[in-house]
């Protein structure tokens, strides 16, 4: 009784919380700009789902989420952002590439169908309109980055 108590299954029920809280804070963290666009509500909630459908594979919590992005963008919530999973892809890539070592340069090739610079504009500003509709345009990106540096060039289709 004193070893494993009356209830068991209430004690794992902690774990359990505790598990789809961090995993839900550590994709939340790793995609700020994402949740900035969007809201932390609608992040949350596709978080949970991706929690619950792909739960993590690897030991290292920052290599979790890679196809999260895919995921967001097939949320039903979704529906009206075409431009979502690019979005949340490409903050997925800059991530990986803050975290590259010097050692290691990483080179991305990352194809959108939408206008990066209107988006990144508004972001940069902090300046979120009430409505927003991004133009499409066929964009190419060749993303480098080393710890402490990255440049995004604009190329023709690799």
């Amino acid at each position: 009784m004193l070893s494993g108590g009356a209830h068991p299954c209430r004690r794992l029920a902690i774990h359990q919380r505790h598990y789809a809280a961090s995993l839900t804070r550590a994709l939340l963290d790793r995609f700020p700009a994402t949740v900035w666009l969007v809201g932390s509500e609608f992040v949350t909630d596709a978080a949970m789902s991706f929690i619950r459908e792909q739960p993590p594979s690897k030991p290292c919590i920052a290599e979790y989420g890679e196809s999260f992005p895919q995921h967001l963008g097939a949320h039903p919530a979704a529906a009206s952002l075409p431009y979502l999973s690019q979005f949340a892809e490409l903050e997925w890539h800059l991530g990986r590439l803050a975290l590259a070592t010097d050692d290691s340069p990483n080179v991305h090739y990352l194809h959108l169908d939408w206008s990066l610079d209107e988006l990144i504009s508004v972001y940069l500003t902090d300046s979120a309109p009430e409505a927003f509709a991004l133009r499409h345009e066929d964009v190419w990106l060749e993303v480098r980055g080393l710890r402490g540096a990255l440049t995004m060039t604009r190329v023709t289709r690799p």
